[in-house]
């Protein structure tokens, strides 16, 4: 029997024998805008120090897991970005490994149409990263269309995916940020698993995922998080409105010495309301935030 291979990340998932790529759902969407000026979006409110907000008790149940989730997706964005030129260049695997990642896990809070501006700023206030995401809505098959748009240190790359319902990219359109070229990739990941669904191998398939991908957050967890503790409920203020979160702190076992606090919550688009890191003073030396929650496509290609 021919033996498939999904390529990860980090290990090989080996496959017998996956289902022919759906149309991608709103092929249409605006033209790639620039924004050389993205380094100057941080407001003197933003340069400021977080306020101490209300602390409220738990007024419900909430699962430690699902709330760190959204934290390992953007660490994973975050990753990915330097795997993108090698990708527009030739086709490399990691970069479609990576949305692999990204994508099985889910996206709390959006609607379908919905996105949100996730920016990251350093000790001097000055932006480091910002991801900007749209959520399509799901296709006739039971997949998603996901649109990306990430700044990071100056650099700005904007794509597509369409995934499978278990996070496989099946196709990625991109602008070579380099020559401008529009491009639309069918990733060696989607070509295996089309096989193994065609060959009738799509509950075993879906075992093998689920296995290797908890494989890959569980190691994701312990380099992110020590040990996280809810502190309680706050209601806190952003850009976009006010949103009731769970605020969590954690030492940074690849830090030593940094302490995190994180405002998450399962109603805010994407998870993450803020993210504060502290040095053993007290000083924050990184800081993420929800900047907007946006509708319709993120500025991206025709």
């Amino acid at each position: 029997m021919r033996k498939v291979y999904i390529l990860l990340a980090a290990g090989i998932l080996s496959l017998a024998g996956c289902a022919a790529v759906s149309r991608i759902v709103n092929p249409s969407v605006p033209e790639l805008e620039e924004d050389p000026e993205a380094s100057e979006r941080v407001s003197a409110e933003q340069k400021e120090e977080v306020s101490s907000a209300e602390v409220r008790p738990i007024s419900s149940a909430y699962d430690m897991d699902s709330l760190l989730l959204p934290v390992v997706q953007l660490d994973r964005f975050i990753r990915s970005f330097d795997y993108f030129p090698r990708f527009c260049e030739s086709e490399d695997y990691i970069f479609p490994d990576y949305l692999f990642q990204i994508f099985y896990l889910p996206s709390p809070g959006f609607s379908s149409g919905e996105g949100a501006v996730l920016s990251g700023w350093n000790t001097d206030g000055k932006l480091v990263y910002q991801i900007e995401r749209a959520y399509l809505g799901l296709s006739g098959d039971g997949g998603q269309m996901h649109q990306v748009k990430h700044w990071f240190f100056g650099k700005e790359i904007f794509y597509e995916v369409k995934t499978a319902v278990k996070g496989v990219p099946l196709v990625i359109r991109f602008q070579d940020p380099d020559t401008g070229e529009k491009k639309r990739v069918v990733p060696m990941i989607a070509m295996d698993y089309q096989r193994a669904l065609e060959d009738n191998y799509g509950e075993e398939l879906e075992m093998k995922i689920d296995g290797t991908m908890t494989y890959h957050l569980q190691e994701d967890k312990r380099n992110l998080f020590l040990q996280p503790e809810i502190l309680g409920e706050e209601v806190i203020s952003l850009k976009p409105g006010e949103f009731t979160a769970v605020h969590v702190r954690d030492n940074l076992p690849q830090d030593p010495g940094l302490s995190a606090d994180y405002w998450l919550s399962p109603d805010i688009p994407g998870g993450i309301g803020r993210i504060i890191v502290r040095d053993q003073s007290g000083e924050t030396v990184r800081r993420t935030e929800l900047e907007a929650v946006t509708l319709g496509n993120v500025s991206g290609l025709e």
